[in-house]
Formats: structure tokens, sequence, C-alpha cells
């Protein structure tokens, strides 16, 4: 896990596929005993700690947001979060979502709240997000990007291209200087 952030980051030493399995298990016993309010409150107590987290995020709430879209309003609080792990939860809990052509909207207002943000956690928890909707419909994403290059971070902004075609790639990623520089919020056009 280590390789893929710039910083020392704390895991609790889980291999990937022994965490799906866990979670996959721990979130079929959650729901039947408990509701989302009660796993929202484990997933705090998760996230006030200084451990890396997302592998809960991705494989334990994002499926439970999509089984119960209603559940999504609840990443907007974590996106205003001092926390870096919860900011960056609110973009990876939407991915399972975006994979199925979800959430598009809420997406975008988390471009807007987090477009900004200088932790580099945060920025590749974005940059994932925007990648995975490129993937599911390039259509609506394209836009997206085109609309928020001059003022993302270069981190979100490649991640955000991976998949993409090469020329769209360049066009998204090269920023036109004959355009004059936006307001840093993104415009209803977005």
């Amino acid at each position: 896990m280590q390789r893929f952030f710039t910083h020392k980051v704390d895991t609790n030493g889980w291999h990937t596929a022994d965490l799906r399995r866990a979670i996959r298990n721990a979130r079929r016993e959650l729901l039947k005993e408990h509701d989302l309010a009660f796993v929202l409150s484990v997933a705090d107590l998760v996230f006030s700690g200084s451990n890396n987290v997302m592998g809960s995020v991705h494989y334990l709430l994002g499926p439970m947001i999509v089984s119960k879209p209603v559940r999504v309003r609840n990443v907007f609080r974590w996106a205003k979060s001092d926390n870096r792990w919860l900011r960056r939860a609110a973009c990876v809990s939407l991915i399972q979502g975006t994979r199925r052509g979800m959430f598009f909207p809420e997406i975008r207002g988390l471009a807007v709240t987090l477009l900004q943000d200088d932790d580099d956690m945060v920025q590749k928890g974005l940059g994932w997000l925007l990648r995975e909707t490129a993937k599911a419909n390039p259509v609506r994403a394209v836009p997206l990007l085109n609309c928020i290059r001059d003022r993302a971070p270069r981190l979100v902004l490649r991640t955000a291209c991976e998949t993409l075609p090469v020329s769209t790639r360049r066009k998204i990623l090269t920023s036109s200087l004959a355009v004059p520089p936006r307001s840093p919020k993104l415009t209803r056009h977005c």
C-alpha cells in the first residue's frame, strides 16, 4: 500500500482479498442487526484514527450507499471535515455508485467542495473518483474535467484522465492560456 503514497501512511496491515472478504461478511451482519446510523457512527470512530481505512469505505460504505441512494447525503458532511481521511472517504464512497452510472450531481458537488483541497490524499481520492466516473460515463465526465481543468490540481487531473483516449487526455491536460482565469467556484454549466 505504501507505494501509492508519497509519505508514510499507517495501515491496518490487511491484504486486499482478506479485507474484501471480511468487509462483505461484516456488511451483511451489520445490516441484519443495525441501521445505517449505527454503521456511520462506527465509521466515524474508525476515521478518528490516523490509519488509512479506504478499503472499509470502498467495500463497506460504498455498496451501502448504492443499495440505498438517499444515504449519499452523508458524504457532504465528510467532505467538510478537518480529517483528511474523511474528506478522501467522501470521494471513495461514491466509486461503487459511479461505476453503476449513479451520483453524477453529487460527484460534481464534491468536485466543487474538494477541488482546492491541498492534501494529496484528498486529491488522489478525488482523482480516483473522477477517473472511475470518466470510465463509466465519459460523455458526462469529459465536459466536467474540461470545466475544472484550469483550477484543478495537476494530480487530480492526471489521475482523472488516465483511462481516457490520448487525444482527449491531452486536450484536458493542456490548459489554454488564451482562456481568462475563471472564478474558483464551478459555474452552473459544469
